[in-house]
C-alpha cells in the first residue's frame, strides 16, 4: 500500500463534527453541545506526497471556526463535544479498515482540548491529532494527520544487538535532539504521585497565560516546546505485531537504569523550566534521541514554555 489512505483522501473535519448529529441545516444543530448553526469559516491545507530515505510521507491540516453560545441551557459544553469528536473519529478510522494502534490526550498543550490517535492499514502508519481552543465565541478546531508508508512493508524483526526493529520506519513520535536523564529511586518526593508530571503541567499551564497575555502571534511562531518521556513497557499494540508475526520479545530495561522507580528523558528547556520553576534535578547525564532505549516509546508532556524574562 502507499500513501495515502482511504481514511487520509476522504477525512473531512467538516463532516466529523456533523455524524451523529442533525442536519446542520435545521435549528435543532444549535442545540447540540452549545455549538452554533455552521461554521464561521475553515482552511484546508495538504503537502504532496514526497519520498525521503524509502519513505513516503503525506501531510494534511484543516481548521474550523464554530461559533458557540453560552446563554440558557445551550452553554457550550467542550468536554461533551470533545468525547463526540473522539468516538466519530474513532469511527471514520475503524470504517476506513484501519487499525487503532494507540490513542491519547496531550496534555499540557497550549490548546484547551487535544488528543490524538495512531492507526494502521498494512505497512503504513499514521497519526491524527485534533485540537481545539475556545477564543471568545468562537471554538477553533484543527485537525493534522500525517502518513508513513517505508518501502519494502512494515517489518518487524530482531536485530543483532537484541533489539526490535519495530517502528523505526514510523518516526512520527520519536525523540529528537538532546535529553538529561532523569532517574528517581521508588522514594524520590517527584516520583510520588507522577509529582514530577504534575509539576511541569502546572508550570506549562502558567506559561501559556503569559503567552496569552503579551506575545504577539509572530513571536509565538518562533516558540519551542518542552518535551519530557517516560521508559516504558513495549506498548502493547507493538506487543500485538510481534504476536501475529510469532516473533517472541521481552522488553528488558537497560542495566544503568535498573532499580530505579521512574526513568525520564528531558529536553533542554524542559529542564530549563523545572529549574526556573525552583525544582532542583540531579540527572544523571546528557544524551542523544537516538541513545535514549527504544522501550521508551510514552511522552507524557509536550507544550510550548516560555522562559522567565523572555
Amino acid at each position: 500500500m502507499t500513501t495515502p489512505s482511504r481514511f487520509f483522501a476522504t477525512f473531512s473535519l467538516r463532516q466529523l463534527v456533523n455524524i451523529g448529529q442533525p442536519d446542520p441545516s435545521t435549528s435543532e444543530q444549535a442545540g447540540s453541545y452549545g455549538l452554533g448553526v455552521g461554521a464561521i469559516g475553515g482552511s484546508t491545507g495538504v503537502s504532496s506526497p514526497r519520498s525521503t530515505s524509502g519513505e513516503a510521507h503525506c501531510h494534511k491540516s484543516e481548521s474550523l471556526s464554530l461559533p458557540v453560545s453560552f446563554s440558557g441551557d445551550d452553554k457550550f459544553d467542550e468536554a461533551a463535544f470533545t468525547r463526540s469528536l473522539k468516538t466519530n473519529l474513532e469511527k471514520q478510522i475503524i470504517d476506513k479498515t484501519a487499525v487503532i494502534t494507540q490513542r491519547g490526550d496531550l496534555e499540557g498543550s497550549f490548546y484547551s482540548s487535544e488528543f490524538y490517535f495512531e492507526y494502521s492499514q498494512e505497512e503504513l502508519r499514521g497519526r491524527i491529532v485534533l485540537s481545539g481552543n475556545l477564543s471568545g465565541t468562537t471554538y477553533r478546531l484543527k485537525a493534522d494527520i500525517e502518513e508513513r508508508s517505508p518501502r519494502g512493508g512494515f517489518n518487524i524483526d530482531v536485530r543483532s544487538d537484541g533489539g526490535l526493529s519495530v517502528g523505526d520506519a514510523f518516526r512520527m513520535m520519536k525523540p529528537e535532539g538532546d535529553y538529561y536523564v532523569l532517574a528517581l529511586a521508588h522514594d524520590h518526593p517527584l516520583a510520588r504521585d507522577d509529582k514530577l508530571l504534575h509539576v511541569g503541567r502546572e508550570l506549562i499551564r502558567t506559561s501559556v497565560e503569559r503567552i496569552r497575555q503579551g506575545m504577539t502571534s509572530e513571536r509565538m511562531k518562533d516558540l519551542k516546546s518542552v518535551e519530557v518521556w517516560s521508559l516504558a513497557k513495549l506498548p502493547s499494540h507493538v506487543q500485538g505485531l510481534l504476536a501475529e508475526n510469532d516473533v517472541e520479545h521481552q522488553f528488558e530495561v537497560p542495566e544503568e537504569y535498573r532499580g530505579y522507580d521512574k526513568v525520564f528523558f528531558l529536553n533542554e528547556l524542559a529542564e530549563k523550566m523545572y529549574s526556573e520553576g525552583g525544582i532542583a534535578l540531579e540527572t544523571l547525564r546528557k544524551i542523544s534521541g537516538d541513545e535514549i532505549p527504544r522501550g521508551c516509546t510514552n511522552r507524557k508532556i509536550r507544550g510550548p514554555y516560555l522562559p522567565i524574562g523572555d
